[in-house]
């Protein structure tokens, strides 16, 4: 993901902010051991109906946030036995948002602010 202090400055910027699209996007799920990349990975589990498409996920991060989509990820998560969505936001004050989502069932894990550290 971007430094905070690059999305600040984008933010801190209103005309630049109406004029740039910045979504960082990436479906990044865990290695298949069969060589599958990764983005044909979500495609075959979304096309057998083991998660919801990135849409829906997406949708739902807005309703909880208003902000500009700044990276999406697929991941396997050993702690919920599940694959999740991540999904970041940038709102307009220049904080960043992570969302995470079970992407079989669609429920909300996580919804916090993201801290620099």
């Amino acid at each position: 993901m971007l430094p905070l202090m690059v999305l600040r400055s984008i933010v801190g910027n209103r005309a630049a902010t109406s004029l740039v699209a910045l979504v960082v996007f990436s479906v990044a799920a865990v290695a298949d051991p069969d060589g599958e990349d990764d983005a044909a990975l979500a495609r075959r589990l979304f096309s057998s109906g083991v998660i919801k498409p990135l849409s829906y996920f997406i949708e739902r991060a807005h309703a909880l946030r208003d902000g500009l989509l700044i990276e999406a990820k697929l991941e396997y998560e050993s702690e919920h036995d599940a694959y999740v969505y991540e999904i970041y936001l940038l709102d307009d004050s220049g904080q960043v948002w992570e969302m995470e989502f079970d992407a079989a069932t669609g429920e909300l894990y996580e919804y916090e602010e993201e801290r620099e550290d």
